[in-house]
């Protein structure tokens, strides 16, 4: 651990989040470096998994904090999404784990993530390319894992993604320095994506799919709806039981309480967007 703490064991966070009435806060941070300024080794391999550290992943679910850190000659830049928090039960979470992320401004408690993952990153001697990182918040953050690989779901907003910042970094090195080192307060919550839920094994109407977009915030579909565009027509989905099996996402921006109303909206939309079975028109079935 690079705090020289020992993080909780599982059964410990569950018994901490079992008293609290909430889970434990999970942080997912995004990391691009470029450059020097880091540890003095060798570059990782490419690999997945380049560090991987308990607690183990399937014991906790929580808040979401998605951030992308960009570093060239010890100059950074991140940017951070959180996500709300998850009460448990026996049987374990009763949320769907990607629910919703919002954009984060600048807060004590991502300068402590930042620090965190930049401290891990130059442990572990990532010199460039992106990482992946993962962090448990129990009243501190707690490595989880971090891997050499982007995040997915690019781009995102604000820009520049992962990759552009690289290529800044490596070749315009006066456009990287000039960015951010994170989001002002002020952006707190000016964008978010939202991950759909199907209870069920079917389809996504058509009809739902027009009401997404015509939302005032939204920008586009992401994820198994990327390709997703007008004209719109109804889509087969799988029941969600997880990241993969969901039938995509929803990205919003604008004003932040624009885009607070369109998150429930979303989940309004929800209630009546997935069917069993479609009935095509007579003309449909004869072709």
């Amino acid at each position: 651990m690079v705090t020289g703490t020992q993080a909780p064991r599982p059964q410990e966070l569950g018994k901490k989040h079992q008293e609290l009435e909430t889970n434990t806060e999970l942080v997912v941070a995004q990391a691009l470096t470029g450059g020097a300024g880091c540890f003095n080794g060798d570059r990782p391999t490419d690999s997945d998994n380049v560090f991987y550290a308990a607690p183990n992943k399937s014991e906790t679910a929580g808040w979401h904090f998605l951030s992308r850190m960009r570093k060239c000659h010890g100059a950074d830049s991140a940017e951070a999404w959180y996500g709300p928090p998850k009460f448990v039960s026996g049987a374990g979470p009763q949320h769907f784990v990607y629910n919703v992320q919002y954009l984060a401004g600048e807060s004590p408690r991502f300068l402590e993530v930042v620090e965190m993952v930049k401290s891990s990153l130059t442990a572990l001697g990532l010199r460039e390319g992106a990482a992946h990182t993962e962090l448990v918040w129990v009243e501190k953050p707690y490595i989880y894992e971090v891997n050499a690989r982007c995040s997915g779901g690019l781009p995102r907003v604000p820009p520049p993604t992962q990759l552009d910042a690289l290529a800044m970094s490596l070749f315009d090195e006066q456009t990287f320095l000039s960015l951010p080192d994170w989001p002002s307060g002020d952006m707190m919550n000016r964008a978010a994506v939202v991950f759909l839920i199907s209870p069920i094994a079917g389809w996504i109407t058509q009809a739902a799919l027009e009401s997404l977009a015509a939302l005032k915030t939204f920008l586009r579909f992401e994820r198994g709806l990327a390709a997703c565009s007008a004209p719109f027509r109804s889509l087969p989905v799988s029941q969600t039981t997880g990241l993969f099996s969901s039938p995509g996402a929803v990205l919003l921006t604008g004003d932040a309480a624009d885009v607070l109303q369109d998150v429930q909206m979303v989940r309004e939309v929800e209630k009546t967007a997935y069917v069993e079975t479609i009935h095509k028109p007579p003309l449909a079935q004869s072709l």
